[in-house]
């Protein structure tokens, strides 16, 4: 039994570093395995980002943090409700961003003939980058 208590403490503890060289602040209820799965999804993302496709880096981005979202436990049946219940998790300036971010993607998702330049889009990509990691997902 007492193996089991110290591995889970050097687990938990090696969660904590790997998600402090990454930027993030460890959120708890972030499962370290999911929030790895997540990460290595982030690398569509980049290709999106490499080929110019501007519209869907950012939609994909912002599906990748809904889904840290869920992954952190935050309550909604969407993403913008489950953004208004994270609300208390990010820094206000950051939070706007995130919105700003969101707002973009449902733009360019609804909107007929709507398209990204690519500095919104690497911003919005950014903005979403830095809400995971702040939620504990190593992007």
């Amino acid at each position: 039994m007492a193996d089991r208590s110290i591995i889970a403490g050097l687990t938990g503890f090696l969660r904590d570093v790997v998600v402090a060289v990454a930027g993030g602040v460890r959120t708890p209820g972030v499962d370290a395995v999911q929030a790895e799965r997540l990460a290595a999804h982030w690398a569509s993302v980049e290709g999106h980002l490499m080929q110019g496709r501007w519209a869907q880096a950012v939609a994909e981005a912002d599906k990748q943090l809904d889904a840290g979202l869920r992954i952190a436990g935050v309550k909604g049946n969407t993403m913008g409700e489950r953004l208004k219940s994270a609300k208390g998790r990010f820094e206000q300036t950051r939070y706007n961003q995130i919105w700003e971010a969101h707002k973009l993607r449902n733009r360019l998702a609804h909107e007929l003939g709507a398209s990204a330049a690519e500095r919104q889009a690497r911003e919005a990509v950014e903005v979403f980058r830095q809400a995971l990691r702040t939620l504990g997902v190593p992007v």
